[in-house]
C-alpha cells in the first residue's frame, strides 16, 4: 500500500508543473492571488473560479482561444447587499513570448478592460508581467517567479513566487504592491483547485476548475 502512494504522488508530481502554470487567480486571469502571471489556460482550456474575501465573492469565466490569447469576465459581489451593485469586467491577457532557455514569459494585459468594476476595489488596471522558472535545490519541480508592473490596482509593481511544496500543492507569497499575500493552492483530481489565502491581512478562500473544450 505504502509503494502504491509512493506512485501516485509521483504521477501527481509530474502533472504539477503544467497544473500550476495555468491556474486562475482570485480575479480570474492565471497567476497567484491578485496579480497575473505571464501564462494562459493553454489553446481550448477554459476555467471557473469562485472566491470569497471579506465584503466580497469574486467569480469568474476564462477561456483561451489561442495559446497566446486568454480572455474571460470576472463578477464582483458585495457579501452585504446595498452597499454596491454586483458587476462584471472583461479581462484580456496576450502572450508575447513563451518561456524558453534562457528567456522568460512575457505577457501584456488588463483586468477589467470596460472600466465597468471601477466602483469597487478591483478597477481597470493594465500591466505587463514576465515570469521564468528557477531550479531549487530541495524541490522536485521548478519555482516560478514572476514580476510586473502596470496602472490601477497594479500600479506600485508586484512579484510573486510559487513553490511545489508536495506533489499535490503549491506555496504561493505574492506581493501586490500593497500588501504581501500567502496562499497554499491545493491540487484535487479532475481539475479542480483549492486557494487558502490571507488577502490584504483578511481571510480568504476559494476554487477553481480546469478543463479543455
Amino acid at each position: 500500500m505504502r509503494c502504491l502512494w509512493k506512485a501516485l504522488f509521483l504521477g501527481a508530481g509530474l502533472l504539477l508543473p503544467a497544473l500550476a502554470e495555468a491556474t486562475p487567480s482570485f480575479l480570474g486571469p492565471v497567476g497567484h492571488v491578485l496579480t497575473p502571471s505571464a501564462e494562459t489556460l493553454g489553446w481550448r482550456r477554459y476555467a471557473f473560479t469562485l472566491h470569497h474575501q471579506p465584503h466580497w465573492n469574486l467569480l469568474s469565466a476564462s477561456y483561451s482561444p489561442l495559446n497566446s490569447l486568454e480572455v474571460g469576465l470576472t463578477f464582483v459581489d458585495p457579501t452585504r447587499p446595498g452597499e454596491y451593485q454586483t458587476h462584471a469586467g472583461a479581462n484580456v491577457k496576450f502572450r508575447l513570448l513563451r518561456e524558453q532557455e534562457g528567456l522568460p514569459a512575457i505577457s501584456v494585459g488588463v483586468i477589467d478592460a470596460l472600466g465597468t468594476l471601477k466602483e469597487g476595489p478591483y478597477r481597470r488596471s493594465c500591466y505587463g508581467v514576465i515570469s521564468r522558472h528557477f531550479r531549487v535545490e530541495g524541490i522536485q519541480s521548478p519555482v516560478q517567479v514572476t514580476v510586473g508592473t502596470g496602472s490601477g490596482i497594479l500600479k506600485r509593481g508586484f512579484f510573486a513566487v510559487a513553490a511545489p511544496v508536495h506533489p499535490m500543492g503549491t506555496a504561493i507569497l505574492e506581493y501586490d504592491g500593497t500588501h504581501f499575500n500567502p496562499c497554499a493552492r491545493l491540487f484535487l483530481p479532475r481539475g479542480f483547485m483549492l486557494d487558502v489565502a490571507a488577502v490584504d491581512g483578511q481571510f480568504g478562500v476559494g476554487a477553481a476548475f480546469r478543463a479543455e473544450w
